[in-house]
């Protein structure tokens, strides 16, 4: 199965596929089940980072939502944040940096990043402080030096180029 997006979460490899999520079988990463192994989404997949306890999905159209729970076969879609994901933005890190227990995400929107907790919720991180163009794509990373740690997200396809960042302090 190929994916534009290929990630990990409790022993399967998932890959996205437009707007197919595909799993492989249970510790199992080179058989996935055709007839059962994938979910769909309304429209294609933006953004797909799984954290602690599920999956941030973000779609084209429909703003991101949390698949929750730990097994493939009895998530939950739980809606998270209205606002569409750049596509590409998705990172995965700690949750400690915001004060969250466990992996969790950051993401890119219009209104700047969002965080998602490992349990599904979001907080909007610069939703009062930065407006942006409708990005085509983006790629974000987080790096550390001399104790400054910082989240970069570098956007393109819009009516201008952008790069931001934000750094945060952690005890």
């Amino acid at each position: 199965v190929r994916g534009s997006i290929v990630r990990h979460y409790r022993g399967r490899i998932y890959a996205i596929d437009g707007r197919v999520i595909w799993a492989t079988d249970p510790m199992d990463y080179l058989r996935v089940d055709l007839m059962r192994g994938f979910l769909m989404m309304e429209s294609e997949i933006v953004l797909f980072e799984p954290v602690a306890n599920g999956i941030f999905v973000g779609t084209q159209n429909e703003g991101v939502r949390f698949l929750a729970g730990a097994d493939f076969k009895q998530f939950q879609l739980v809606k998270a944040d209205s606002l569409p994901a750049v596509r590409g933005s998705g990172l995965r890190i700690d949750g400690a940096l915001f004060g969250s227990l466990g992996d969790a995400a950051i993401w890119l929107t219009t209104q700047g990043w969002v965080f998602g907790a490992g349990d599904g919720t979001t907080k909007r991180l610069t939703d009062d402080r930065m407006a942006l163009p409708a990005y085509e794509s983006a790629v974000s990373i987080f790096r550390e030096a001399d104790g400054i740690k910082q989240i970069l997200s570098f956007a393109k396809g819009g009516s201008e180029s952008a790069g931001a960042s934000d750094v945060m302090t952690t005890e």
